[in-house]
């Protein structure tokens, strides 16, 4: 049976509360069935809330499945009223799941869009399939004085209400809610689906428990629901006010979920007024599903005072942990608990005082009740539900007529009925448009390459780019889907590009001749491109690509902004990072280009605790060789000094200090060794360069290639005795790959991409950063103590055969890994992304970290800054951050010979995003460079804490 599910509630704020994880867990439970194949539709005015509503349905839907319909109603019934623009929605999303063509249409939460742009699908004369109802209660139908206070809210509830008579079924979560449908909808059949236990909160129960964690409460009577009036809260704390003073005294109560302060200020006067003790009310507002399973283990009893209620899922949750529940006699509750003996009347305080002190007192009264409750839990399962509610759907009467016998005919209907509305033709016309459902199987791949087709300033991304496009673009891949390379400098439109294209500037005359893309929901996006500053450009049209249900795939090169600030542009780590969190809002994976930066993501999203599911992969970056560039060795120099061979552009992070000490060191103790550097100068090596070229060593040992083309520079592989690679970080390490096809072993950095780009060739590594440790492997390999051995030529990937596996892994599913968030929170908002500010303090014994001078103060050549490079090992279990009320940075202050502070105002460098426990940060701090003048004799550097101050454990560093 094709069951269609209004997926609104998953939209709007019911997603968070009792109907959003009703419907939630009856998705996942009715997917499980096989002969129920799903359907969801979201509502497009929702686009942020459909996208993560999306991520939580994929789980149990299949993607194909899930639907996104355009709804025009810009505001809730209740403020807006009853208006043509919510009219033609109404036909709008009934269209749709026309278009769909499901045996029956499930409303989920028909009272939907009172407050809210939502329009739920509710019965109308046009609408040819069955539509099934679920219904919850009807708490405001029968206190309406209380919930519904002006006309406006009771002419739109009225309205949801009567559509219950027009349904074929009502589906209802409780025998006492079934029976009150019965009594208000006669002539609509209803049948008591019942409910379950979230299975995420079954899993807490196997989990180890953490008793201690709530100790400081204990003993503690709990609450957990809202405040509103028929919840009668109040009734606790008279009964509060009846228990024994000695009971009062030690025992606290706890209320748990949402506490808006009109609605808890009143119950903190009701404590107070009854000469309560102070502190033994505790609010607890925001509790994730392991501490609320954590609160029922380690509460004496669970109080539920409601007046009314459709079913009473806390009490079954509490239940199920083995805590004794109290429960008011009357409604659903009653049937959850079964023992009258577990019940209270909801008016009469000493009612329930005598049973709190009961459970509090004694102990054979309390076990008995918990092993009863467990057994009456356990009657209550999703499984079951689901089950009823499909042995229903089946016996309906389904014999729609096929639209596709009459679409025209079904589209004019629709079309005459919103002509009366007072809206524009083409308003009307875009509805029905956006919400028709069109089927395509056709998946195509398309790839960005904004930054290169703009901007070419032919960095190394940029090469990628160019030669995976180039195998990529227009060739159909062995399951006959389409590649195709887009750009895009507007926030709504991509552009396509040809393939002959990519190896030439793009100006913006030549992008509006471009024809635009039209996007499918089966398409495949990889933002392989560095446009990072192009990101706040595009993340509106990747947000409603994501929304069309489009995956997007995101590339990340490397974390060097991230961990090495030190050692980039000033600029680049702020605009990195901005890039990075704009990516892990629009992205539904990230493909590096190698293992070790997917663990270095990884790593990050597991420390920030990233609280949505993400797909991590990667793949090998490729090299084209040709045959006349592969020197034999019969061809190679006659044998001289051992030379050694760094290729790629100089810049901090590759290290050539390094290599340069350590050459200094050999040949200071006789050695003989040479070195060979092949490279333009990046980035902030003016210095370097310098030093280079006014060596005594230039031109004899030393050796310095600016620029060479493929001929000169495999006759330098060929001459090298092996690769030299000292670099701090590296997303991949292509000159390592390289050496592997001249044979030529290698000695590089201890970093974890050259331990995987090396694995099965001669190599010897060293400590990072340490020219000591170099010099040391260098002797080593000298005097032939386990020598770095020798390699015989490797072949490596090609650009098609790197392409392929990118391919592979965006479109083929053929992923790393999976990320998934420890905590269930499922309808988390899309710009959450965990734990990247601080909002308390460090205390003491969590100050753990390590620092160590790295090098400075320097020239910046840029800023024209004096900078001292350290490194900071993060040694804590906490997650440091330069976000956020108690933000932490790296400090740095100017000391005299008598250790005075010199500096009004301290040097403070950010964190670019964050620094997890167990990693190692590469910071600069700035130095006054009138430090002299001041009077200065070294610097402290140490990490400062907002509102906190500074650490100890600062670091001295003489200034010479």
């Amino acid at each position: 049976m094709r069951i269609w599910i209004d997926g609104q509630c998953l939209q709007t704020p019911s997603r968070t509360r009792g109907i959003g994880r009703y419907v939630t867990n009856f998705i996942r439970s009715l997917a499980q069935f096989p002969n129920a194949e799903l359907t969801i539709s979201f509502n497009a005015e929702m686009p942020y809330q459909a996208i993560s509503a999306r991520s939580v349905v994929e789980k149990w839907i299949d993607p194909r499945n899930i639907h996104i319909w355009s709804g025009v109603a810009k505001g809730g019934e209740v403020p807006f009223g009853y208006t043509d623009q919510r009219k033609l929605s109404e036909l709008a999303i009934s269209w749709h799941v026309e278009s769909l063509q499901p045996d029956v249409a499930l409303s989920a939460s028909p009272f939907e869009g009172t407050w809210n742009c939502a329009v739920p699908l509710l019965p109308n004369t046009l609408f040819s399939r069955p539509i099934v109802s679920i219904f919850y209660d009807a708490i405001p139908h029968h206190f309406p004085d209380r919930y519904l206070n002006s006309k406006d809210e009771l002419r739109a509830y009225n309205r949801r209400f009567s559509a219950y008579n027009r349904f074929t079924h009502n589906l209802c979560i409780s025998e006492f809610s079934c029976n009150d449908a019965k009594r208000l909808f006669p002539n609509v059949p209803a049948t008591n689906i019942s409910t379950g236990v979230d299975p995420d909160l079954l899993n807490h129960l196997l989990g180890t428990a953490n008793e201690k964690q709530f100790s400081r409460f204990d003993p503690f009577v709990l609450y957990v629901g809202a405040l509103d009036w028929r919840k009668n809260v109040p009734l606790v704390i008279d009964a509060f006010a009846l228990l024994p003073d000695k009971i009062q005294s030690q025992t606290k109560f706890v209320m748990v979920g949402e506490q808006p302060s009109e609605l808890l200020g009143p119950l903190v006067e009701q404590w107070k007024a009854n000469a309560l003790p102070d502190g033994n009310l505790v609010a607890l507002e925001h509790v994730d599903d392991s501490k609320l399973f954590e609160l029922y283990r380690a509460a004496r009893v669970l109080v539920q005072p409601s007046l009314m209620e459709g079913f009473g899922l806390t009490a079954v949750e509490a239940m199920l942990t083995g805590t004794p529940v109290l429960g008011s006699r009357g409604s659903a509750l009653s049937e959850v608990i079964g023992d009258d003996d577990y019940q209270f009347d909801p008016s009469n305080a000493h009612d329930l005082a005598n049973k709190i002190e009961r459970f509090l007192t004694d102990e054979p009264s309390a076990q008995r009740a918990s092993r009863q409750n467990l057994v009456r839990a356990k009657e209550f399962s999703w499984e079951r539900t689901a089950g009823r509610a499909l042995d229903t759907l089946l016996k309906i009467d389904v014999n729609p007529v096929p639209l596709s016998q009459d679409l025209q005919s079904s589209r004019d209907m629709y079309g005459e009925a919103a002509s009366k509305f007072a809206l524009e033709p083409i308003e009307i016309a875009k509805a029905f448009a956006n919400s028709e459902v069109r089927k395509f199987t056709e998946e195509r791949l398309f790839i960005d390459a904004s930054s290169t087709l703009l901007h070419d300033h032919a960095t190394g991304i940029q090469r990628v780019v160019k030669e995976i496009c180039s195998s990529l673009s227009n060739r159909p891949n062995e399951i006959g889907d389409r590649n195709f390379i887009m750009f895009s400098d507007s926030k709504m439109t991509w552009q396509q590009a040809q393939s002959s294209e990519i190896t030439k500037k793009i100006s913006k005359r030549d992008a509006l001749g471009s024809s635009n893309i039209y996007f499918r929901p089966s398409d495949h996006v990889l933002m392989l491109d560095s446009s990072w500053d192009l990101h706040e450009t595009h993340l509106a049209s990747l947000i409603s690509l994501r929304l069309l249900g489009c995956d997007v795939a995101t590339c990340l090169y490397d974390t060097i902004p991230l961990k090495h600030p030190a050692m980039c542009d000033k600029n680049m780590p702020p605009v990195f990072t901005e890039w990075l969190k704009s990516a892990l809002l629009w992205s539904t994976g990230f493909v590096c280009i190698s293992r070790a930066v997917a663990d270095e993501l990884f790593g990050i999203l597991e420390a920030i605790e990233f609280p949505r599911r993400m797909k991590v992969g990667y793949w090998h970056l490729g090299a084209n060789f040709s045959n006349g560039v592969k020197i034999s060795a019969s061809a190679r120099r006659p044998a001289q000094n051992r030379s050694y061979l760094m290729v790629g552009t100089m810049e901090p992070r590759k290290g050539h200090t390094v290599a340069i000490d350590a050459f200094e060191k050999l040949w200071r103790d006789g050695g003989d060794e040479e070195l060979v550097i092949v490279g333009k100068p990046g980035w902030n090596t003016k210095e370097l360069s310098n030093r280079i070229t006014n060596h005594a060593e230039y031109g004899r040992r030393l050796h310095w290639h600016r620029n060479v083309n493929d001929e000169k520079l495999a006759e330098l592989y060929s001459n090298a005795d092996a690769l030299l690679a000292t670099s701090f970080a590296e997303g991949f390490g292509l000159p390592i790959v390289e050496a592997r096809h001249f044979g030529k072993p290698i000695v590089t950095s201890d970093i974890p991409v050259f331990r995987e780009v090396t694995e099965g060739a001669a190599c010897r590594f060293f400590e990072v950063g340490s020219a000591d440790a170099l010099a040391n492997v260098l002797v080593e390999i000298r005097q032939g103590f386990g020598g770095n051995g020798h390699s015989s030529p490797s072949d490596w990937i090609n650009w098609d055969q790197s392409a392929a596996q990118l391919r592979n892994v965006v479109m083929g599913d053929n992923w790393y890994k999976i990320y998934e968030p420890r905590n269930s929170n499922p309808f988390v908002a899309l710009n959450d992304l965990g734990h990247i500010s601080m909002s308390k303090p460090v205390s003491i014994d969590e100050r753990e970290y390590q620092m160590e001078f790295v090098s400075g103060p320097t020239l910046d050549e840029v800023r024209g800054q004096l900078l001292l490079t350290v490194k900071v090992e993060n040694q804590s279990q906490v997650v440091w951050s330069s976000r956020g009320p108690m933000a932490l940075y790296v400090g740095c202050r100017l000391l005299n010979e008598q250790g005075v502070n010199l500096q009004k105002d301290n040097s403070l460098a950010r964190i670019p995003f964050v620094h997890i426990p167990g990693d190692k940060l590469y910071i600069a701090v700035e130095v006054p460079t009138e430090w002299r003048e001041r009077g200065a004799t070294h610097v402290e550097v140490g990490i400062v804490q907002e509102s906190v101050g500074w650490w100890d454990n600062t670091l001295h560093i003489p200034l010479t």
